[in-house]
């Protein structure tokens, strides 16, 4: 958009807070109650007597008073209403000091020795050669097409899944698969608040160990943690305080034995060892290959929840557990991911986020007991879909649509355990648009949250980001697929709320809310 700087949300301590207002102005009138007399030009003693003459003036003050107050009222409903007319947050509204104070996202009472966490989970990074030509015409300005997501992926912990390695040389790049991607990239992550990357996957070290040590320092130079991978030999868990609450993650690549044998060959071919391979990454089988009390497991299963332990053993409050599983464009999990999802459940695993197929696919989420009696869910998302790609050149819609989903993490006092408290999932929208131009400068791609502008279905005004009724309309049922599918098996209203995002286009900001989080 013209003019745009992208602007990142700072945080303040160790909880994650975003503030922002929306504010048409204060108007303050007085009318003076003390009345005149005018003497006439004549000379004469006796005063003129003027129109409001015989009138109490201190009531007709008060008067006057009522009908401005009420002038200023009815300016302020005629603005309000020429918004929600134009598409809502298609009028400018201006952000003051005073509105700071009123935060978006709602927050639970906080007492003293209380504390809180905020996880946000996004999708999948491909960038095929369009994306890339795309991005060359504008020096790999990455923000130009993600900007719009800074305030859904505010949180302590932001994740996204990159599917590929980075580098430094612009004539050394490549697309998706065996993807080499501009440093810039990394850049455009960190300014829309992503703090940790999955690179636990099947593009890991398709370059060669080189590509991905230099991605591991790059990544960790901007402040952005690698998942399911390491340098050197050592455990690819974390376990990571945030003020108190200590949340467990494991990532890890997951297919059958035939496709990890077939991965590694490609590997090694771009001249990764087999010791590399073992020491870096988390590549597991998932097919069954034993069973253990009468039910099935296989190397996958057993690595992760072998993992799982040790977090907790390490004192992790939360588990969240990261896989990449599947086969691209599947619209349903096969046997072997329920299978692995179910032993996630029985390990009690908190949240269990899938990538690997390009769309959304269904969520699971089951009651489970703990050892003291207590009940929590477990959530398994079994595809998140793409947080930024261009799969098939806009031919399949449901391609573009993924999710976003949040949760917070709180701990009520130092003698409580932290527990998940509330969620809300975020429709996400990959607008496809080769006509649109900014400042000459190629945008065809923008990454939207899909609750940003409001969709009217009485034939609203399109907003100018979509330069077709046809890109309008892909982008306003986003948000509808995307809640159709979650509900397919189970109720999202009483789980997790549906994330609303609003903005302000003359500042260029984000805001994001959680509208309606309800208790879990």
């Amino acid at each position: 958009m013209p003019g745009f700087k992208p602007f990142k949300i700072k945080q303040s301590g160790s909880t994650s807070r975003v503030f922002a207002g929306r504010s048409i102005g204060r108007v303050k009138r007085t009318v003076g109650t003390t009345g005149r007399r005018h003497r006439s030009n004549s000379g004469s003693n006796r005063p003129r007597r003027r129109l409001f003459d015989g009138i109490d003036q201190a009531k007709l003050a008060r008067v006057l008073t009522v009908v401005a107050f009420l002038a200023v009222v009815g300016i302020g409903i005629w603005v309000i209403a020429a918004s929600a007319n134009s598409g809502g947050s298609e009028i400018a509204m201006s952000l003051s000091e005073a509105d700071t104070t009123r935060p978006i996202t709602p927050e639970d009472p906080m007492t003293d020795g209380s504390s809180k966490v905020t996880v946000a989970l996004g999708g999948s990074i491909k960038l095929q050669g369009e994306v890339l030509d795309a991005a060359r015409a504008s020096n790999n300005n990455f923000v130009n097409y993600l900007y719009e997501m800074g305030s859904v992926m505010q949180a302590d912990l932001s994740v996204v899944n990159l599917m590929g390695s980075l580098s430094s040389e612009g004539s050394n790049t490549s697309a998706y698969p065996s993807g080499k991607y501009p440093t810039e990239l990394a850049q455009a992550l960190s300014s829309i608040n992503v703090n940790a990357a999955v690179t636990a996957n099947s593009q890991t070290m398709l370059a060669g160990y080189d590509a991905f040590d230099y991605t591991t320092q790059t990544l960790g130079g901007l402040g952005i943690d690698c998942l399911g991978t390491t340098s050197g030999e050592g455990q690819k868990w974390q376990v990571i305080d945030y003020n108190g609450i200590k949340i467990g993650v494991g990532a890890y690549h997951c297919a059958t034995r035939e496709e990890i044998r077939e991965l590694a060959s490609k590997q090694k071919t771009a001249g990764a060892t087999q010791e590399q391979i073992d020491a870096c990454i988390s590549q597991l089988s998932i097919d069954i290959d034993g069973k253990t009390d009468g039910k099935s497991y296989s190397q996958a299963s057993k690595t992760i929840t072998a993992d799982v332990k040790s977090m907790r053993d390490n004192g992790a409050d939360v588990v969240i557990v990261l896989i990449n599983w599947g086969s691209a464009g599947q619209s349903e999990p096969n046997d072997a991911m329920k299978t692995l999802a179910q032993r996630m459940i029985d390990a009690k695993v908190d949240i269990t986020v899938g990538y690997g197929p390009d769309v959304v696919e269904k969520v699971t989420v089951k009651e489970v007991e703990n050892s003291d009696g207590t009940k929590k869910n477990c959530y398994v998302f079994y595809s998140l879909g793409n947080f930024f790609a261009d799969c098939d050149k806009g031919a399949t819609a449901r391609k573009y649509e993924s999710m976003v989903v949040k949760f917070d993490i709180t701990r009520a006092d130092e003698s409580s355990p932290a527990a998940i408290s509330a969620g809300s999932i975020y429709p996400v929208y990959i607008n496809r648009d080769s006509s649109f131009m900014t400042e000459n400068t190629q945008r065809k791609y923008l990454v939207i949250p899909a609750g940003m502008y409001e969709y009217k279905s009485d034939g609203a005004v399109r907003p100018d980001v979509f330069t077709s009724d046809e890109l309008w309309s892909k982008y306003s049922s986003t948000f509808t697929h995307v809640r159709t599918n979650v509900q397919s098996t189970w109720g999202v209203d009483k789980y997790l709320s549906l994330g609303s995002v609003t903005r302000s286009q003359d500042t260029q900001t984000d805001n994001s809310g959680n509208q309606g989080n309800t208790n879990l």
